[in-house]
């Protein structure tokens, strides 16, 4: 089913550059404040690339994206990278830490060939937005290469692929990185045995798109635009896409769960919401010290995956932990065209029952932007109620790998930043450039 190749990779050449100083987490994560970051760090920063600054004179002509064309072409026209002789794909390892557990994550990079969704190959679990796949198009277009990666799941239960890929752990590295506390290690495989290998892994299986769903529909619409332009030999480029492939039943496959903060709302009455919220969930008043959210959090992790449950924090200090009380109910209350796979979800369940119904956040409000805040950091967004700055929080459990792979069978999607795979592939280690 999956056709995966090996491909000329291109990285930056540590003789001529800091590799700590010029690659960046994927554009989508990078706020402005880690934009300056990344400005600052060093002049030949993958940011200017992938999430340029935007100026007050842009026209059609002089934007972020033609010059990030320019960035990538100037940097290839000094000999900033170096790109392999021979078609090769990558070992990424990724050592981290997640609470007491040092956990070692191993993928490949290749590239794999595109296919539309509907040959059920390649499977989506979130939406996209038309925006993004825009801004993403305007940089291809401009720079003719992939930066960044498309993290993709495989399924490996008989772990096959694991020992494999651990065989190559004490070859020589290409690329080796720390950022944020995660170490990125990029390993060169170029023997044709080990590639056949990897190729025949592959062929039977189903690609699920954890991270990237905005690249992979961009790289769609560019093969598009391109194939009727190109001739038969050229093709090939704009038919494949680079990404970065991970068993999904390795344990370190890790997703954190992302909170929600509420702000912005008229009349916002906390107690009527609470009272409205005991229609469908059982309801505990919780405390923690000041600086320490862990007890609340282990006691919402303690109920998990057995039910439904969030903890709501309120202005004062207030905390509760909301267990479902019946899922029946619970299904009954939410639409009945939505798939029994999302309707499980807890991020469905609190954003149709306690945003929607409760809150009267449609979902065109929730996806405006204006009325919820996402954080990784629960601390981050607790200070944020407790600032005046959001109205209630929701802390959540994280979603599963296996719900991951049950809504993307289904055909289905799920809400807004469902998911959050940590850690995050990092753009710049390596590039695969479009002979186009």
């Amino acid at each position: 089913m999956a056709e995966v190749r090996p491909f000329k990779g291109m990285y930056y050449d540590p003789s001529r550059v800091d590799i700590q100083k010029v690659v960046t987490q994927p554009w989508d994560v990078i706020t402005p404040e880690m934009q300056e970051r990344y400005y600052t760090s060093d002049p030949h920063n993958i940011v200017r690339i992938v999430r340029g600054k935007e100026m007050p004179d842009d026209d059609a002509r002089n934007n972020k994206f033609t010059r990030a064309g320019k960035h990538f072409r100037d940097w290839l026209s000094e000999g900033l990278f170096i790109r392999d002789n021979a078609d090769s794909i990558y070992l990424y390892t990724q050592k981290f830490r997640l609470g007491d557990s040092e956990l070692t994550r191993r993928g490949f990079v290749a590239a794999v060939k595109l296919e539309d969704y509907e040959s059920r190959v390649i499977l989506p679990h979130e939406h996209t937005f038309p925006k993004h796949n825009l801004d993403r198009l305007h940089l291809v277009r401009e720079a003719k290469a992939n930066f960044g990666q498309i993290f993709v799941l495989y399924p490996d239960p008989d772990m096959t692929m694991q020992p494999f890929l651990a065989r190559f752990d004490a070859k020589p590295h290409l690329l080796c990185v720390t950022a944020e506390g995660v170490t990125h290690i990029i390993t060169r495989i170029a023997d044709p045995k080990d590639i056949s290998f990897v190729v025949e892994q592959m062929k039977e299986k189903q690609l699920f798109i954890a991270d990237g769903h905005h690249r992979y529909q961009t790289a769609l619409n560019y093969r598009d635009e391109m194939l009727p332009k190109l001739p038969k030999n050229a093709r090939r480029d704009v038919s494949y896409r680079m990404m970065t492939l991970i068993s999904m039943d390795d344990p370190s496959v890790t997703i954190l769960p992302t909170h929600r903060v509420v702000r912005g709302l008229l009349n916002f009455d906390p107690e009527k919401m609470m009272r409205q919220l005991k229609k469908f969930f059982s309801v505990r008043r919780v405390t923690h010290t000041k600086s320490d959210l862990q007890p609340i959090l282990q006691k919402l992790r303690s109920v998990w995956p057995a039910t439904t449950a969030f903890v709501v924090c309120l202005p004062g200090n207030e905390f509760s932990l909301l267990t479902l009380k019946d899922r029946a109910s619970a299904l009954e209350a939410m639409p009945q065209s939505l798939h029994e796979t999302v309707r499980e979800l807890d991020v469905t369940v609190l954003h149709l029952l306690a945003l929607e119904k409760i809150l009267s956040l449609t979902h065109e409000l929730q996806e405006s932007g204006e009325y919820i805040r996402y954080f990784r950091d629960p601390a981050e967004a607790v200070r944020l109620v407790k600032r005046g700055e959001g109205q209630v929080a929701f802390l959540l459990n994280p979603t599963r790998v296996q719900q991951v792979k049950d809504v993307a069978l289904a055909a289905e999607v799920m809400p807004h930043k469902s998911t959050d795979f940590y850690p995050k592939l990092l753009t710049g280690l390596v590039i695969r450039k479009l002979d186009i």
